[in-house]
């Protein structure tokens, strides 16, 4: 294919790199966010992808996978997701898209996770998919290989857009803290 007939079909190429940047639409409009979504459709069946949307069964070999955004009707707004490239068993090239929640762990001092917890959850309430207590190994501790739980707070959102903003809210927080805890430690002689 030469480039005209590609930009014909796809658009012009300098939109397509400054529109297709991460895995979300950090900043974009919405119609530059559907923009996005519809010339990644284009160039996927372009190049023979078509997107599955049946019901049936279908047998296939997962050949790559890629992060993407897809709209939610019933929510009226954009969720992050994957779209899972095939090979169908005759040769034929398909993809579906998977809704996934992209979350991040936030640790607390022990004893204090029920306090952070009723505070990120009403904080992220309008933004945030769930915020949920979930034990897991602390791999930071020096005997991580013991199997000890500890109590942490998964924050899901509905898209990375959600998760990057209060990430960036948080991270300052807890930077404070550990700044303080290791103060603390150094001189105990400041502790409260």
């Amino acid at each position: 294919m030469d480039d005209e007939e590609f930009e014909e079909n796809i658009g012009n190429t300098d939109d397509l790199n400054d529109d297709v940047t991460a895995s979300a639409g950090l900043g974009l409009s919405l119609e530059k966010r559907f923009e996005r979504l519809n010339q990644s459709d284009r160039i996927d069946q372009l190049y023979g992808c078509s997107r599955y949307t049946a019901f049936e069964e279908r047998i296939g070999w997962l050949y790559n996978l890629q992060p993407c955004e897809i709209f939610d009707e019933e929510r009226r707004r954009f969720v992050s997701a994957l779209d899972l490239y095939f090979i169908g068993e005759v040769g034929d090239r398909f993809k579906i898209s998977i809704v996934y929640p992209p979350y991040f762990y936030v640790g607390t001092k022990l004893g204090r996770e029920n306090d952070v917890y009723a505070y990120l959850s009403k904080r992220y309430h309008n933004r945030c998919l769930s915020c949920e207590l979930v034990a897991k190994e602390d791999l930071d501790l020096p005997n991580h290989l013991a199997g000890i739980k500890r109590t942490f707070i998964r924050l899901r959102f509905h898209d990375i857009d959600d998760l990057i903003k209060a990430r960036k809210e948080i991270q300052p927080i807890v930077k404070r803290n550990t700044e303080r805890e290791k103060e603390q430690q150094s001189r105990p002689e400041l502790a409260v």
